[in-house]
């Protein structure tokens, strides 16, 4: 995985966030953050919407690294037919602000559990190792 010093800032419009259904997303805690007493700290930030009757799925992540002192978000898209559309545009969103995965990491099509794991490595690979990922479904 390729974890890029600063991260980009995607040029891609979230204009869909208003008009389309979110169909999942994620949260990336850090168990370890000293300001857990007052605020729980979220690293990665994931929405990924789909209105029905399309074709098009999109995710939208924000990082917010503290250790590191970075900050940014990627917008991914997916189209078509036949594959797993929620991971595709998810890997497309970390590329998107920099963050590329080698061949043997990719997960975009491949499914729930993948992208999941996908997310928890990129916190582990930013240092975050005690981290729980949350779900959740609007």
């Amino acid at each position: 995985m390729n974890i890029p010093e600063n991260f980009k800032e995607s040029q891609r419009s979230q204009k869909f966030r208003m008009s389309q259904s979110m169909c999942i997303a994620y949260k990336l805690i850090d168990l370890d953050s000293e300001s857990r007493q007052h605020n729980v700290t979220t690293i990665i930030d994931i929405r990924v919407f789909w209105p029905k009757y399309s074709q098009t799925c999109s995710a939208v992540i924000w990082i917010n690294d503290l250790k590191n002192k970075r900050y940014g978000w990627g917008v991914g898209i997916a189209r078509g037919y036949g594959y797993h559309h929620e991971s595709a545009a998810i890997e497309d969103a970390f590329g998107d602000m920099g963050i590329k995965f080698e061949s043997k990491e990719s997960f975009g099509s491949t499914g729930t559990g993948e992208q999941e794991n996908a997310i928890r490595k990129v916190g582990a690979a930013l240092g975050y190792e005690n981290t729980l990922l949350v779900d959740f479904n609007p």
